[in-house]
């Protein structure tokens, strides 16, 4: 074999070892690239969860702030509405599930039992009628925080006992 027959050969080679070099270059400069972008996107990422996690302590405290004022209230109000509805001596059994009420010791059938004599005194009622209302809704949530509690501690086999 001449050099005229191994030129265009070693051409054709040359030319398939440049076509080669420059297709894989590529990819690994496309490679290179993606690994870049996705370092950008990660670090992007990171910065917005880190806004987000600071957004949603910020709502958590205010959320919190906004449930102890709440609370703070309801119970001055539900103090107070306690205070109007005692008649001692004429109704003792309806005082003492009152105070227990405000000492927040009442059981769930002391809760249902004090819930009944006030519908009844509800429906008789003249004036403060609205007393009545509020100190009912109130007991309702009690009744519904011990029923949730005695299933909950029912299933775990635990009895529920006083909880309010």
């Amino acid at each position: 074999m001449d050099l005229k027959e191994l030129l265009p050969i070693l051409t054709i080679v040359g030319l398939v070892i440049t076509w080669v070099y420059n297709y894989f270059a590529y990819i690994i400069k496309i490679k290179e690239e993606i690994a870049q972008t996705n370092d950008e996107i990660t670090k992007s990422l990171s910065i917005i969860q880190q806004a987000h996690n600071k957004e949603i302590q910020d709502l958590s405290i205010s959320i919190a702030d906004i449930r102890v004022k709440a609370d703070l209230t309801w119970k001055c109000i539900e103090g107070k509405v306690i205070d109007s509805l005692k008649t001692f001596p004429t109704q003792l059994d309806k005082d003492i599930l009152l105070d227990k009420m405000k000492e927040t010791s009442l059981s769930l059938e002391d809760a249902e039992r004090l819930r009944t004599l006030l519908d009844c005194e509800l429906i008789n009622a003249k004036d403060n009628k609205f007393i009545y209302i509020l100190i009912l809704a109130r007991l309702e949530q009690i009744i519904y925080d011990l029923r949730k509690d005695q299933v909950v501690n029912n299933a775990g086999g635990i009895d529920a006992g006083v909880r309010y």
